[in-house]
Order: structure tokens, then C-alpha cells, then sequence
């Protein structure tokens, strides 16, 4: 199985030391073992085939750790404001219940988590935020920088100098990689960084795409979101936080009525940006890149779409119990615009 491919020595992870690692809660994420998860597998794990993709994933896992019935698992998929979510979760319940990694949603069954936590991303927008983060990994004293540096890709360096967005998102569309794209950590010509492709519906489902078009199967990727405890999303990410806190905690914040400007006002969002800034957005672009961006994000439009009908229903069902108005008309509206586009 290609997802089985021998990496690069230099950014390999021991099993060992990934079972050390992969479900001890941190501060914070740590940037350089995101990178090393994503590129692969260690060469000393067995290279068993299995025609269950998620395999792959669990044997990466430590499969002994059993989680209290206070502890949980959020997945964290990239560039859907995962580190922020962890520092606004660690303001409703202390920051060891939490378990955390960007990996796909078979860790959490690794863990025997009862518990999961799902954010989606508008895919338009989730796409063009991965080329900013790919174009500019965070600055010279980043973990990304300096695992790049040791690769001899960094920023800069002679053959890797990204593309404009339009042009890498119709090299994706057009002509990606039709061999396991995991198995290498930049691809040195025109592609670079994390593959963009249907990446929430990659993440729930532990599908690599390998193809034209990728082959990832929506219905999966939804059907693991339904099974979540709770699905946020990013454009109603104070919404996203009430909806977790009443899971994980039983009760509505006070900052959690939305006809309540000054209660509203209250949550102090964080905002965690790994020094990756930019000014455009995704409405900037003409019709051919928005149908590169959508041919390449196909299932995450799909899954995007039941991810806000689900969420709309979920606030509503909130509503109803406590009586309290958390999605305003205003902020549904502008969600079931998004769907289409």
C-alpha cells in the first residue's frame, strides 16, 4: 500500500516516541510533529497491507491509553483554527482533558475517546489559507522553518519559489501528483507543502487522494462527522464554542446569547495565527480559479454543506433547551449563503 512508503530519515518519527507523544496534551500544538505526522510513516513500523485506509493511521497510534470519561479527543484538522480551539476549550475545562492532533478521525478511535470534536472550514476559504501557509511557512524562527531549512526547501532556496495562487491551484486541479502524495514532504516543483485536496473529508475519512479526481467518497467523510459528538464551524466559531461548552460541561455561558450585545461582547476570542497573515481572500479571484479551488475540493463542499445543516439543527435544539437565542438570523443566514459558494 502506498500510504506504507518509506520517508525521508531526517523527518521520521520513532513508533516509540510518537507514543509518547501523539496523546500527550501540550500548551500548544507543536508545529515540527504536525510536519512529521503528515509526511508519513516511521520505517521501522510493520508494513502490513490492509484494505482498511484507517489502518494506516492506527498503527501510528498508541492503542493503550484509556481515557477517563472526562478527557476527549478534538480533531485537528489544518488551517480550521485548531490551536485556537484548544486555548478557548481550555477556558471551560482544564487544558489535560484535552486531546489533540492533526492526524485523521481514527485516532480518536486509537484512543477509545468517547468523545470527538469536529471543526469544518468554508473549503473555498480553507484552500486558499493552505496556499498562504505553504507560500510562507511561519517566520525564520518557526519549527516549520527550520524543518524546511533541514530538508533544503526553505523559503527561498533555489527551485522553491511558490507559484501564484491561481496557477498552484490549476497545477492541483490539472495536473497533481497521481502517486501517494503523503509519502513526500514538499513536492519540489510545483506543488509544495500539504496537499490541498478535499483536505476535511481526508482528515474524517483517512483517505489519501491518489487520482483524477481524488478519491475521496463524501458520504464517508459525512457519516464520520455525524458520528462526532459535536461538529463547529469556523465562521461560527463563537456559536461553535457554546454548542462544545454545553457538551463538555452541561451548561450555556453567559457570553453565549447573541441578542445580548454586551454578554456576546464578553468572549475574548483567540486567535492563533502561526505568523501566516495575508490581505486577499478568496472572493479576489475570477470564475476559473473558484472552479480549480472547487474541482480540487469537491467532497469538502459536500461536507461542508451537511456540516452546516447539521450545525443549524444543533442550534436549534441548544435554543430550545436553554431558551436562549446563540445563532442569530443575521449569522445563519450569512452560513447558508456560504454553502453556495
Amino acid at each position: 500500500m502506498m500510504l506504507l512508503a518509506v520517508l525521508l530519515s531526517s523527518v521520521s518519527l520513532t513508533l516509540a516516541a510518537f507514543s509518547q507523544v501523539v496523546f500527550e496534551p501540550e500548551a500548544a500544538t507543536n508545529s515540527l510533529l504536525q510536519l512529521q505526522l503528515q509526511l508519513g510513516k516511521d520505517s521501522s513500523a510493520p508494513e502490513e497491507e490492509s484494505d482498511d485506509p484507517a489502518d494506516y493511521w492506527l498503527s501510528w497510534c498508541w492503542d493503550g491509553h484509556h481515557p477517563t470519561d472526562q478527557e476527549f479527543f478534538l480533531l485537528h484538522i489544518g488551517k480550521v483554527g485548531g490551536c485556537s480551539l484548544v486555548a478557548d476549550l481550555s477556558k471551560l475545562v482544564n487544558r489535560s482533558r484535552i486531546w489533540t492532533q492533526q492526524g485523521c478521525y481514527a485516532m480518536s478511535r486509537a484512543g477509545h475517546f468517547k468523545k470527538t470534536f469536529v471543526m469544518l472550514r468554508r473549503p473555498r476559504d480553507l484552500v486558499l489559507s493552505m496556499y498562504h501557509q505553504c507560500s510562507w511557512p511561519g517566520g525564520p524562527d518557526s519549527p516549520e522553518w527550520h524543518a524546511m531549512e533541514e530538508l533544503g526547501v526553505a523559503p527561498g532556496m533555489p527551485g522553491n519559489i511558490l507559484p501564484d495562487f491561481a496557477t498552484w491551484v490549476h497545477t492541483w486541479s490539472h495536473d497533481a501528483p497521481t502517486e501517494d502524495y503523503v509519502a513526500k514532504p514538499f513536492w519540489n516543483d510545483k506543488f509544495h507543502c500539504n496537499d490541498p485536496r478535499d483536505m476535511m473529508s481526508r482528515f474524517l475519512t483517512c483517505v489519501n487522494p491518489v487520482g483524477h479526481p481524488p478519491s475521496i467518497n463524501a458520504s464517508d467523510a459525512i457519516q464520520q462527522m455525524k458520528n462526532s459528538t459535536a461538529t463547529g464551524l469556523l465562521e461560527a466559531y463563537h456559536e461553535s464554542i457554546c454548542l462544545y461548552a454545553v457538551e463538555l460541561t452541561g451548561s450555556l455561558p453567559s457570553h453565549c446569547n447573541c441578542e445580548d450585545a454586551a454578554a456576546w461582547s464578553s468572549f475574548n476570542e483567540t486567535h492563533i495565527t502561526h505568523d501566516h497573515t495575508y490581505n486577499d481572500t478568496i472572493e479576489d479571484y475570477n470564475q476559473a480559479v473558484l472552479e480549480d479551488v472547487d474541482a480540487i475540493s469537491s467532497a469538502d463542499r459536500q461536507l461542508y454543506r451537511a456540516g452546516v445543516q447539521l450545525f443549524i439543527h444543533e442550534m436549534e435544539k441548544l435554543e430550545s433547551t436553554f431558551q436562549v437565542k446563540v445563532l442569530c438570523d443575521e449569522q445563519r443566514e450569512m452560513l447558508l449563503e456560504g454553502i453556495l459558494s
